[in-house]
C-alpha cells in the first residue's frame, strides 16, 4: 500500500497551480472587453495611426464636426431614411495625419472593413450618429455606422460598396 506524506499532500499539484494564476492571466483580457464594452456603451470611437497615436473620439467630439444630412435606402432600411453625421473626409483631416489610401474600420464584435479614402472624396460617405433625428443605439446599428448616398448615386447599389456599410464601428486605423 503506498501513503502519500504530509509534504507531498501540500504539493500543489499543476492543474491547482495553473488554476490558481488564472486570475492574473485573466485580468488583462478581461479588462480589454471591459474597457471595449464601457468604451461602446459611452460612444467612444478610436482612431489609430500607423505611428502608434491614438486620437479618441466621444460623441461630443463627433457632434462639434460639420454635421451631414443623407436621405437614402441601403439593404439594412426598410424605406429612404434620414442619416446624419461627419463626413468622414472631414473626420480624418480632423485626426492631422498623412491621408491613407485606405482606413479599416472595427466594429465592436471585430467585424473589420477596409475602405479606399478616395471613396470619401467621390461621394459623400458619413460616419452617421443620427437616423431619423434620434441618436443611434447599439441596438440600432450605432453608435456609428459608415453610410454611403446610395439613393443618389446608382453605382453604390453594388456588394462592392454594401459591404462597406458597417456599423457599431469603434475603432478606425489609418496606415
Amino acid at each position: 500500500m503506498w501513503i502519500r506524506t504530509h509534504t507531498e499532500l501540500e504539493k500543489p499539484t499543476l492543474m491547482k497551480r495553473i488554476i490558481n494564476k488564472l486570475p492574473r492571466l485573466l485580468a488583462p483580457l478581461m479588462s480589454a472587453l471591459l474597457f471595449a464594452g464601457i468604451a461602446h456603451a459611452n460612444g467612444v470611437l478610436s482612431i489609430a495611426q500607423g505611428n502608434g497615436t491614438i486620437k479618441v473620439y466621444d460623441l461630443q467630439d463627433i457632434d462639434a464636426l460639420p454635421v451631414t444630412q443623407i436621405e437614402t435606402l441601403n439593404d439594412w432600411v426598410d424605406e429612404e431614411t434620414r442619416f446624419s453625421g461627419p463626413l468622414l473626409r472631414d473626420l480624418l483631416e480632423s485626426v492631422d495625419a498623412d491621408m491613407p489610401e485606405l482606413v479599416r474600420f472595427v466594429a465592436i464584435n471585430d467585424y473589420s472593413v477596409e475602405i479606399p479614402t478616395t471613396d470619401f472624396w467621390e461621394w459623400d460617405v458619413i460616419l452617421a450618429v443620427r437616423m431619423n433625428g434620434e441618436l443611434l443605439s447599439p441596438r440600432d446599428k450605432g453608435h456609428y455606422w459608415v453610410i454611403y448616398p446610395v439613393s443618389s448615386n446608382p453605382e453604390l447599389k453594388d456588394p462592392l460598396y454594401n459591404a462597406r456599410h458597417i456599423w457599431q464601428v469603434v475603432r478606425m486605423e489609418i496606415d
